[in-house]
């Protein structure tokens, strides 16, 4: 007997099989009493069958042995088994099997969760003040449910809304009260309450979903000291390609709850329109074990208080509603945004090539270079020697290079194999859209050619990947970054991907290449422009140097 086909994975040891027979006969499927349980309803013969102990296969006997008793079956011969599974206790609470309904469903709509949207009640044509937004949070879902617990589901529901079936929806919830049913230690760890807010989270991050919206979350692990706080990561974020809607802060029920708040701004640092688009405010949750806190940060990194719960498992019901309702205030935040700018690395996410490991923070890109990832010692070297050298350069305080800066250099030690340098500014490819444009780019590049060759290193890969634009309240600017292919000039030949492979390296590698990016230019360019692009284009067969390319650029025309 096969009532529908799904995939459940439950450990083979929690689940009770029963020889399914009444008397000496298999049960069938016209069986009436097949036919209630199929309903939802578990008849007296069902109960008789389950409660009768012969009944209860032993998982230590063989299927052809005598203590079964098949009916119409001979020892030697194969025939038919039939059985009656029972699943554990804890798959009720998730909705794969269901206790008899209290009412028929023929008074309930059957609906998916995309249809829930049909119910949404916010007019959210700009994001409300922190106190508007608590009251929002916590209406009643606009519809009643039916739930293994009637007094939650009218504590959750709305009294006069119509009777909905949505069964991922009753899932998610069912799940969630069925974490909260576990006993759990007052002083229990991060991790033990992590499953308890993934399990809310599921809620806004399903319905995003059905609605076309894919929200990501990603957590950071602690390192050895029992934290994220000294690598400036949060503990969680929540975000649609790339915006970060909510950042998170978890504690256990050690660590006050308000410490939890303070992380939440402290490692933000600044506010970064690539990450935050600009939207007033995002959202942050702080926790201590069960005590939850919602609160939004502002462009000015101020945390407002929206909600506090005091207990997640004792409130659980304001708590469900309030992360239901999140589902389609965190849609209306990315669809209210108007992120200008964006970078190709997801923040807070490590992103990890054979030759080093890059994540962008708030306001600054770390990268980290392991020895074993370099062709050999030598190679090592020279990388360390560059970002030395760049350090150098930051802290002599001079006019803007457009390069990156050194704010903090970390070189490998006892303890330790590997680079890490964090770098700012922050930035995002983009290419200049007209003529004013077009010169401001050229006099950055050409600016960071200077400094650099000053320095007495080629940059050696002048690719558009390699060039960002950083946004500021004023004009933006561009910088060169990504050092990792500098050498000494006349010292290498260029193997990697270059226009000019197989060459020995000089700096008028790099104003040739500079030269070969102009053509990329849809925009008309002037007499000026022009006349430099040719300079750059035959800078290898001359001794021509950025500093007088420059000087090129500031002649009137």
């Amino acid at each position: 007997m096969i009532k529908e086909k799904k995939m459940y994975d439950f450990p083979a040891d929690q689940l009770t099989l029963y020889v399914a027979k009444k008397g000496d006969n298999w049960l069938k499927t016209d069986d009436p009493d097949v036919t209630m349980l199929e309903n939802g309803e578990v008849p007296k013969g069902i109960n008789d069958i389950v409660k009768k102990k012969e009944n209860k296969m032993d998982p230590s006997y063989r299927v052809r042995n005598k203590a079964f008793g098949f009916p119409d079956q001979d020892e030697d011969e194969d025939g038919e088994i039939h059985v009656l599974v029972e699943l554990p206790e804890a798959a009720v609470g998730v909705g794969v099997l269901a206790w008899p309904r209290k009412r028929k469903l023929s008074e309930e709509r059957l609906v998916k969760l995309k249809d829930l949207w049909e119910y949404l009640k916010m007019n959210i044509a700009a994001l409300p003040k922190p106190t508007e937004l608590k009251a929002m949070l916590q209406q009643p879902l606009p519809f009643r449910l039916t739930l293994d617990d009637d007094k939650t589901a009218e504590k959750i529901c709305d009294e006069n809304g119509d009777f909905l079936q949505c069964k991922d929806l009753t899932t998610m919830i069912e799940f969630c009260l069925l974490k909260c049913s576990s006993p759990v230690e007052s002083m229990a760890s991060e991790n033990t309450w992590q499953s308890f807010y993934d399990a809310l989270l599921t809620i806004p991050s399903e319905l995003a979903f059905a609605k076309g919206i894919l929200l990501t979350l990603r957590r950071n692990r602690v390192d050895n000291t029992g934290t994220t706080a000294k690598r400036l990561q949060p503990d969680l974020i929540l975000h649609y390609d790339g915006m970060v809607l909510l950042r998170g802060e978890e504690k256990s029920a050690s660590t006050f709850v308000d410490v939890s708040c303070k992380e939440l701004t402290s490692k933000m640092r600044k506010w970064n329109p690539m990450f935050y688009g600009d939207l007033p405010y995002i959202l942050g949750y702080a926790t201590s074990g069960a005590r939850l806190k919602i609160v939004t940060i502002d462009r000015h990194l101020h945390a407002e208080k929206v909600v506090e719960f005091y207990s997640i498992v004792a409130q659980k019901e304001e708590v469900i509603k309030t992360f239901y309702n999140l589902s389609f205030f965190l849609v209306a935040m990315v669809t209210l945004s108007k992120r200008t700018c964006a970078s190709d690395l997801m923040p807070y996410t490590p992103h990890v090539t054979e030759r080093r490991t890059i994540e962008l923070m708030d306001d600054i890109v770390k990268r980290t270079i392991q020895r074993q990832q370099c062709l050999d010692e030598d190679d090592f070297g020279r990388l360390i020697d560059i970002y030395t050298t760049l350090q150098e350069l930051s802290s002599r305080g001079h006019e803007k290079t457009h390069l990156q800066t050194v704010r903090k250099l970390e070189l490998p030690d006892e303890q330790s194999s590997s680079i890490t340098v964090q770098l700012q500014p922050l930035g995002f490819s983009r290419e200049p859209e007209n003529v004013k444009e077009v010169y401001e780019w050229l006099q950055g590049m050409l600016t960071a050619l200077k400094f650099w060759h000053g320095s007495k290193y080629c940059h050696g890969d002048l690719r558009w990947r390699n060039i960002v634009y950083v946004p500021t309240s004023d004009r933006g600017y561009w910088v060169l970054i990504d050092m990792d292919e500098s050498h000494r000039p006349n010292t290498t030949t260029i193997s990697w991907n270059h226009q000019c492979h197989g060459d020995i390296l000089t700096f008028q590698h790099d104003l040739y290449q500079l030269g070969r990016l102009m053509e990329f230019f849809t925009v008309p360019l002037t007499d000026k422009l022009l006349s430099v692009q040719t300079a750059l284009l035959s800078a290898v067969t001359s001794q021509l140097g950025a500093e007088e390319v420059l000087m090129m650029m500031n002649q009137k025309e």
